[in-house]
């Protein structure tokens, strides 16, 4: 026990005299000093870190380059990374004051950063102060950490040196990237990009380096000096630190520094040129064509750098693509009710991606960055001006520190040509179509039969959007059934192809960029993202009309049916493949089947296109495609600004049901593209929308064959022309009707009206005509405005079908329908059953996929809002039976005309003895007429089989391996809800069996939840199945590994430590290792031995060899001496270790003004210009080369020469000749050549002479012809020629009949300077324009009128006359006009039927009507036969004249003690009380009008009901709120609001808690900092600060230098609570108030005198 006491005070003894050794200037320099400040990050510039696991346990130096470094403390506390390591380590407290220290060393404790444990790892640091210099008693840490230091001061003075050349200061970014890999992310490593700025300039040996840094023209920091070039970089986060953003401008400053121990010299600092650091946008105003796509470009001047993981779920290249986004600076306000039901992704916005730099990435500045905008296209009166604001995301951009760059405002302006307004295409009726060019075809036959099929109707080619059209066979013809318009991955349909009706999105993947307006139940309008709009609309026939109305986009941008729409009619008709039908219109017959064969989509090669098949089509989103994608903000409701038009249509449209139609309800799951969650139902639905074609062998002429009331081409044509002509449309309205040409209108209704046999169509396509002038008003609102009353009177007469006669015309179109009619053309008669089509599932619901099942879509042919439906509720056991359980009936849900959604009230599902559950439906548009059934059977697959044999004899069997207990299905060995029970079918199929199911000898014990296992030792989970891991609490120290055993663990101790939790270092100085008098150190699995002066190696075994460092330079030979060595020096060198250069120029030996260079062991001159030689003594001539040319004499010169030239040549070396031309002599163009003291002029043509001053006269041999005058020119003439002749000499004689004088075919000669013309029969005159009139001879007979025809006449007969002059009368009888043997007569222009008995008429072929005197009673109807009648008799008479009235009542059809009255082919049933419905069949249900408010469940009664109301309502119907606030329960004068069911208190600012009751401890957030006492008040505290502080909450220190207590030119240093004077030499003290004596050690020797 003594011993052991003994030993640890002597370790203690020699811990202390190692740390508190006395100051020392032969310490280690702690390594890597600038990578330790906190702005330097780990793995910045391919730094691969700092680790101090390898640190002695000693004193160390923390001065780099003249400058001293201290220790990070908590007040700075590092991040990880930050310090060039991965675990900073930093001081817990703050670091003591520097004016402090001293020699005795202070004790402090630093803490290892660390992410879950703060200060978990601690270490023992000392800081002592020897003179000044600060120093630091440092122990190894652990791997990947470091301790944190930063710069404080420099320890010299400066003065002022000679200009360093620092070069042109340059200033340029750099992208960088720092490295994380989480320990919860394994081996993934994030990088996060920054950028940095560096300073470029000449850097040389021997100097230190300052750079500051200006932004904005204000200094932000400075580094250095530093021979270290990366420590003076500027980091990004000075900027963040500094609440900087984006868009300034930089620059730096350089100066450089001198190091002689104390004493320093630094130059003046030099600039380098501001930089702009930011966004440069080409232009700020921006031109567009309406429909086109503009750009707006700029360029980065700082690299954007990607945030990104490796590896990466993601492709890295999509994860670094960030976004431009794009706003209107004047808001669009979206106030439409319920907008915020719009699902849309939030990548979904207004914007342009673009690609993000990675590391390794490189940059390019002069990178364009484009981003696109469009014009919203609504309609012909958009705006023409817009202001625009672009910019970062501000919470998603990876690179931080742009997401709040402040772009400038983009002013956009929009020019428009117009060329696309009143451009429409559609196909109507049989079908009719019109190109978007205008021109006209029938689709409805191919070689004379009907030609039904999917036929691409118009495609979008550069934004992809599709409407495509499907027909069937329709009577004698085809019609357009269905519709389908794709946008991305959005594709909506209207089918009435199959045996359902189909209205509704059957892709959702872009969440409804497509914008479908409900204008009425029959007539739909559908806004494309690029403003096309199409609109549907729906007849009782069963046809549809699909109008297109072009967007401007669409311009040279389509194909399809619809044309190219390029403003060129010619190549309308271009099909698939490219080439173009020919456009020979010659009937209405004329339907260019080979072009509309070219865009059908049934064929195998074309299927995949087709939208009315499922599976076959993959579509791309529209973001994808086009790169731009705008939505109103989610939280204010602003439209941004260059957005496709249906997003604005989403925030206006009232009528629009994208968003019901898109969003699928809550009890559905959706696939991965928005629609439904099980294709199969799509695929179901699509397949009943198959067309069943029929009459496909007929073909239109063979109609003929079914008898003479066939109507003619030319009835239906004269039909048509009045119809049409005579329309509100073309006669009011032609303005705004799409340019439609109302010949080709009465075109396509004649081709109906005799394809169909039936005159209605006319008025069809009156209403088509109608909607299209609809459509174009709707387009332009400046004309609604200017013409509002026209508008309304247009409106007013057009409503579709003329509302059936069963409504009244409103302003708006719109049909006000009478008593029991509704729809858009008041056709739909609520009194008629309404059959079910389909249900929803085709009548299979399968709990299995995830549904209630208990909603279900109908589908009929005229659903109306508040429709009714009937549920019937029935079960069925195990054993296969049968029973009603409920029948219900309720209001059903309304999705459209042709769907609505029925609910189950009474949900059995899951109950006792329920196997499988079965609903029966039915509904009515009045509660009363119920048409047919439909059953849906509700199972679970997963453990039922169902065979449908039919579906009324449906049955359902238990798989193998299955219970079914309780309503549900159990997998065998689940266990039961409570208790020790499981599934197990080999023992009982329907009920739960006792079962253990807890492993490795557990045992189960019952819950009232559940089970529970009770395990043995060393096991655990909820079935005993995990062996317990007794590693888990990590029992190990020092890095030991745990190894799990069952119910124990051991420990593997890294080396060093021993133990069963390796808790004991081991002592590796024991014994002891070090020899020759080394002292023993022990570490963690080691030792250092601290040798005395001669020895050195681990343990102090080798001697050390003085010459080991070569210490002698330069060559020299170093001699080894007992703890020291001698340096022979090589020739040229001198010194102790040779390092100083002999200079041998001290002779001056070069001569005549020569540079002497000193050399090793020799030296070099360097002459001055003109000598040479090794000294420098030799004069050089310089006419030994001969320079003087042409014979010229040389003179030598000191360092040159002179030329004497010969006559005719000058200049320095005579080799110039003298250019005798410079003067030009030369006239008139002349060319001149230097000759030896001379010149020669080559003249252009036309010049002689000399000097080319001659000019030569052309016209001396008379060249001009036939008398013309010559004119003399300059190297040519001119002739003027006489009347008749023309050409260069006048040699050509002039053609008067060139210009063809002669007119209608007469034929010119030409004569002198005249013309003669000889014209063809009919004309005459000078130039034959003259007709000659032949009916001046008054040539036609009988009253015709003449016509003059050249060379002839033509006559235009009176009615009644034939023949070429109209001589001849026609015959009217021939062939007998006069029906049923009538007798015919002659008359001119006309004839006489007499009739045979029994008819009458013109023509003899109106039956005489014995039912015109109106025999049939009681509104029987009269069918008249040939001389005689038959009366049908209304329900309820019978009789020959039906004047006997049925008795209804005989059969006693009212039950439930009704009573019956007789009326008239029907009775009328008075019902006991309770009972209703025409045979007093139902007991009312008094809970069908919903009296019980505010959730309450009404339970029906006899005569009544019973309301049992939510919790938070009472009274009879639920409606009385129970005020919870009557209490007043709000403490602390809190202010109680009663909510339903509850109450919220809305507390005082100071208090909180339900009731108010608790005050709130505003200093529970510590806000007091710096050692300063917070005092609780209410809703306020109070900070007492710690001496040195001040403010509310202690945040500034009090600069006590602000008094300047520094006496002497001191300086001084601001400390927590106090100051340190820095004295200038000569002075010291607390306040440098004292003058240092330096007499005081008598300094001066041999008696001298200071």
């Amino acid at each position: 026990m003594y011993v052991f006491v003994d030993l640890f005070v002597l370790w203690i003894g020699l811990f202390t005299a190692m740390t508190e050794g006395t100051c020392s200037d032969n310490l280690t320099a702690l390594s890597n000093m600038p990578l330790r400040q906190p702005s330097r990050l780990l793995g910045e510039n391919g730094n691969p870190g700092i680790s101090d696991n390898n640190l002695n346990y000693e004193w160390y130096s923390v001065v780099h380059n003249g400058w001293q470094f201290i220790m990070i403390d908590s007040t700075d506390k590092p991040y990880y990374t930050n310090c060039s390591t991965y675990y900073p380590v930093y001081l817990r407290d703050k670091h003591p004051p520097v004016n402090t220290l001293n020699e005795v060393p202070v004790d402090v404790v630093a803490c290892k950063r660390d992410y879950f444990y703060p200060c978990d790892i601690k270490h023992q640091v000392k800081i002592r102060k020897c003179g000044d210099e600060i120093q630091y008693y440092l122990p190894p840490t652990k791997a990947s950490s470091a301790f944190c230091f930063r710069n404080y001061s420099k320890l010299f003075n400066t003065h002022n040196i000679a200009d360093v050349n620092l070069g042109d200061i340059g200033i340029a970014p750099e992208l960088k990237f720092t490295e994380k890999t989480s320990p919860l992310a394994g081996e993934t490593v994030n990088f996060n990009p920054y950028f940095q700025f560096k300073c470029s300039f000449n850097v040389q040996e021997g100097y230190l380096y300052k750079v500051n840094w200006y932004v904005n023209g204000d200094l932000l920091v400075s580094y250095g000096p530093t021979t270290e070039i990366n420590e003076l970089l500027f980091h990004e986060s000075v900027l963040e630190d500094n609440s900087i953003d984006m868009g300034f401008t930089i620059y730096c400053g350089v100066s450089a520094l001198t190091s002689d121990g104390m004493d320093a010299g630094v130059t003046d600092t030099v600039f380098s040129k501001s930089y702009y650091a930011g966004i440069k946008i080409s232009s700020t105003t921006i031109y567009i064509n309406k429909g086109d796509t503009a750009v707006v470009q700029m360029t980065t001047t700082v690299p954007i750098g990607c945030r990104y993981n490796e590896p990466s779920v993601i492709n890295t290249d999509e994860e670094c693509v960030e976004k431009f986004q794009i706003f209107n600076q004047d808001a669009f306000q979206c106030n439409k009710a319920g907008i915020l039901n719009h699902l849309i992704q939030p990548n979904q916005r207004c914007s342009n991606g673009f690609q993000t730099l990675k590391k390794g990435s490189i940059w390019n500045p002069d990178t364009v960055f484009n981003f696109d905008i469009v014009t919203t296209d609504i309609n012909y009166d958009d705006k023409r001006l817009f202001y625009l604001l672009l910019q970062f995301p501000t919470d998603t951009m990876g690179h931080r520190i742009w997401r709040n760059y402040n772009f400038p405002l983009i002013k956009v302006i929009v020019s428009d040509n117009e060329e696309y307004e009143n451009k429409i295409c559609y196909s109507k009726l049989d079908p009719s179509m019109r190109t978007a060019d205008g021109s006209y075809f029938f689709q409805n036959l191919k070689n004379n039969r009907p030609f039904p099929g999917v036929f691409m109707m118009y495609n979008n080619t550069k934004y992809g959007i599709e409407v495509q059209e499907q027909t069937k066979t329709c009577g004698w013809a085809t019609c357009a059934c269905g519709v389908a318009i794709r946008a991305g991955k959005d594709v909506f349909m209207i089918n009435k192809c199959g045996s359902i009706n189909y209205l509704g999105f059957t892709k959702c993947g872009d969440g409804g960029i497509l914008q479908v307006v409900r204008m009425d139940d029959n007539k739909y309008d559908v806004f494309t993202p690029i403003g096309t709009k199409i609109t549907i609309t729906i007849f009782d026939k069963g046809q549809m009309n699909i109008v297109i109305t072009m967007a401007p986009k669409d311009l040279y941008n389509i194909e399809g049916l619809c044309g190219q729409f390029d403003n060129n009619t010619t190549n309308d008709f271009r099909h698939k493949d490219g080439t173009v039908s020919e456009q020979n219109y010659i009937n209405y017959m004329n339907n260019y089947a080979d072009f509309t064969e070219s865009w059908s989509l049934t064929s195998e090669e074309t299927k995949p296109l087709n939208l009315f098949l499922t599976g076959e089509r993959e579509l791309k989103s529209w973001n994808d495609l086009n790169g731009m994608f705008c939505v109103c903000a989610s939280a204010i409701r602003v439209a941004e600004a260059a957005c496709y038009s249906t997003q604005y249509l989403n925030c206006t449209m009232s009528k629009s049901i994208t968003n019901t139609k898109c969003n699928v309800p809550s009890r559905r799951k959706r696939g991965a593209d928005g629609h439904y969650k099980d294709d199969r139902e799509l695929e179901r639905l699509l397949r009943l929308m198959t067309p069943t074609d029929s009459l496909k062998e007929k073909t239109r002429f063979k109609r003929q064959d079914i008898g003479s009331n066939i109507i003619s081409e030319t009835a239906a044509t004269t039909l048509c022309k009045d119809k049409i002509l005579g329309s509100l449309a073309v006669r009011n309205y032609s303005e705004v009707s799409g340019n439609e040409d109302p010949n080709e209108l009465i075109k396509q209704c004649a081709n109906d009206v005799v394809a169909a046999n039936d005159t209605s169509w006319a008025a069809a396509h009156v209403d088509s005509l109608n909607n299209i002038v609809k459509n174009i008003i709707e387009r332009e609102p400046s004309y609604v405005i200017n013409n509002s009353e026209k508008v309304v009177t247009f409106y007013k007469q057009t409503c579709p079908g003329n509302c059936s006669n069963n409504g009244n015309c409103t302003d708006t179109s719109e049909c006000d329908c009478f008593g029991f009619f509704h729809g858009a053309e008041c056709d739909i008669d609520e009194r008629d059953p309404l059959n079910i089509d389909d249900v929803e599932g085709g009548g299979e619901c399968d709990l299995s996929d995830g549904d209630e099942c208990l909603c279900f879509h109908v589908r009929s042919s005229s659903i109306l809002k508040g429709f009714k439906c009937q549920s019937n509720v029935s079960k069925i056991t195990v054993n296969g039976e049968r029973e009603l359980v409920a029948t219900r009936f309720h209001t059903g849900g309304y999705e459209d005309i042709y769907t609505g959604v029925c609910c189950v009230q009474d949900n059995i599902i899951g109950t006792k003895g329920v196997f499988v559950t079965k609903y029966d439906f039915a509904i009515s548009n009045n509660g009363k007429a119920y048409g047919n059934d439909k059953s849906v059977y509700v199972f679970d697959s997963t453990c039922q089989d169902a065979e449908f044999t039919s579906f009324e004899n449906a049955s359902f069997r238990l798989k193998t391996g299955f219970c079914f207990i309780d309503g549900f299905c159990a997998v065998q060995n689940v266990m039961s809800p409570v208790g020790c029970l499981a599934c197990q079918p080999f023992v009982d199929l329907y009920d739960w069996t006792v079962y253990n199911p807890c492993l490795n000898e557990g045992y189960c014990t019952d819950e009232s939840n559940g089970y529970k296992c009770v395990c043995v030792d060393g096991y655990g989970g909820k079935n005993c199945e995990l062996d317990i891991d007794e590693c888990q609490s990590d029992p190990c120290k020092n890095d030991g590994t745990c190894i799990d055993h069952l119910n124990a663990y051991s420990c593997s101790c890294v080396d060093g430590f021993t133990g069963y939790n390796c808790e004991t270092n081991i002592d590796e100085c024991m014994p002891q290792p070090c020899n020759n008098g080394g002292t023993c150190t022990d570490h963690v699995n080691g030792y250092t031995c601290a040798c005395v002066d001669g020895y050195f190696g681990v343990n102090c075994l080798a001697n050390i060899n003085g010459c080991s460092s070569n210490p002698c330079m330069n060559g020299g030979i170093c001699k080894d001496i007992v703890n020291e060595y001698e340096c022979i020096c090589a020739p040229g060198f001198e010194g102790p270790n040779c390092i100083n250069n002999i200079n041998e120029c001290t002779s001056d030996p070069c001569k005549n003004g020569g540079t002497c260079q000193d050399l090793v062991n020799r030296y070099e001159c360097t002459c001055v210009a003109g000598y040479n030689g090794l000294n420098c003594d030799n004069n050089i001539n310089e006419c030994s080369s001969n320079p003087c040319k042409n014979g010229a004499t040389c003179t030598d010169l000191v360092n040159g020469y002179k030329c004497t030239c010969v006559q005719g040549y000058y200049g320095y070396e005579c080799a110039n000749d003298i250019n005798e031309c410079s003067s030009y002599p030369c006239s008139n163009g002349g060319t001149c050549k230097d000759l030896v003291n001379g010149y020669e002029c080559t003249c252009v043509a036309g010049y002689y002479g000399l000097n080319c001053d001659n000019n030569i006269n052309e016209c001396s041999s008379n060249p001009c012809k036939n008398g013309a005058t010559c004119t003399d020119l300059v190297n040519g003439y001119k002739c003027t020629c006489v009347q008749g002749y023309y050409g260069y000499d006048c040699a050509n004689d002039i053609n008067e009949c060139s210009s063809a004088p002669c007119k209608n075919g007469g034929t010119c000669k030409d004569l002198v300077n005249r013309y003669e013309c000889t014209c063809v029969a009919g004309y005459d005159g000078i130039n034959c324009d003259d007709n000659i009139n032949e009916c001046s001879s008054s040539p036609c007979k009988n009253g015709a009128t003449c016509t003059d025809l050249v060379n002839g006449y033509n006559c235009t007969c009176v009615q009644g006359y034939d023949g070429y002059d109209c001589a001849y009368d026609i015959n009217e009888c021939k062939p007998n006009p006069c029906k049923n043997g009538g007798s015919c007569q002659d008359r001119v222009n006309g004839f006489t039927c007499t009739c045979m008995a029994g008819y009458f008429g013109i023509y003899c072929s109106t039956d005489i009507n014995e039912c015109q005197t109106n025999p049939c009673e009681n509104k029987g109807t009269c069918e008249d036969k040939v001389n005689g009648r038959i009366c049908y008799c209304k329900d309820g008479y019978e009789g020959t004249n039906c004047e006997i009235d049925i008795n209804e009542c005989s059969s006693d059809p009212c039950i439930n003690g009704g009573i019956c009255k007789d009326l008239v082919n029907e009775y009328d049933c008075t019902c006991a009380p309770g009972f209703e419905g025409p045979n007093c069949r139902n007991n009312i249900n008094e809970c069908s009008s919903n009296p019980c408010k505010n959730g309450g469940s009404c339970t029906d009664l006899v005569n009544g009901y019973e309301c049992t109301c939510m919790p938070g309502y009472n009274s009879k119907v639920c409606d009385n709120d129970i005020n919870e606030c009557e209490t007043n329960p709000c403490e602390n004068k809190g202010t109680c609001v009663d909510k339903v069911n509850g109450r919220i208190c809305y507390c005082k600012d100071g208090y909180e808690g339900t009731n108010c009751e608790i005050e709130i401890n505003e200093c529970s957030s510590n806000p007091c900092i710096n050692g300063g006492i917070c005092k609780d008040l209410v809703n306020e505290y109070d900070c007492t600060c710690a001496p040195g502080f001040e403010g509310p909450n202690c945040r500034n220190d009090i600069n006590e230098c602000s008094s300047n207590p520094c006496r002497n030119g001191g300086t001084c240093t601001d400390l927590v609570n106090g100051y340190e004077c820095t004295c200038v030499p000569g002075y010291d003290g607390k306040v440098c108030d004292n003058d240092i004596n330096e007499c005081q050690t008598n300094p001066c020797e041999k008696k001298g005198t200071v």
